[in-house]
């Protein structure tokens, strides 16, 4: 009997990671390749499919795919080189990945749904950014609402 499964790139990738940081290197391996011969396993979504950039590029930053990087996969970062992108972008003042984040966090707590979209992007996808972000921007971290009824008491 043959079985099939549907996994997502992030999830093989995860697995990947796991299974490497416990010396199963061979393992994982196999997995990165299956990962990335869509013949062979099936993909279901991709979580580049899920943020637009196109508006964050304009705005000088944007999420970046950073495979094997110990800051985690997904990166919220600024446009190193607008120039370098066909067409060029506006010049953008953005000293830092730092800066952009600030951007982003300002943006989405004076409303934007497109920033605040980003944030839940970097949140459900990458945990040691967003531990960062909360680190660099408390003002994220969702407040405890305390019913009226138990402040009084």
């Amino acid at each position: 009997m043959t079985r099939s499964i549907a996994i997502t790139v992030l999830e093989a990738e995860r697995a990947a990671d796991a299974l490497r940081a416990t010396g199963h290197t061979e393992v994982a391996d196999a997995l990165d390749a299956l990962a990335n011969d869509t013949d062979l396993i099936e993909i279901v979504g991709h979580p580049a499919d899920e943020f637009n950039n196109e508006r964050a590029f304009q705005e000088g930053w944007y999420i970046c795919e950073c495979s094997g990087s110990s800051n985690g996969t997904w990166q919220l970062v600024q446009v190193d080189d607008p120039t370098s992108h066909e067409p060029s972008l506006p010049a953008h003042s953005f000293n830092g990945d730092e800066d952009a984040w600030k951007h982003v966090v300002k943006q989405a707590l004076a409303g934007s749904q497109y920033h605040r979209n980003a944030l839940t992007f970097i949140q459900t996808h990458n945990p040691l950014e967003w531990s960062a972000l909360l680190r660099a921007h408390p003002e994220l971290k969702p407040r405890v609402r305390v019913p009226a009824a138990r402040r009084a008491a």
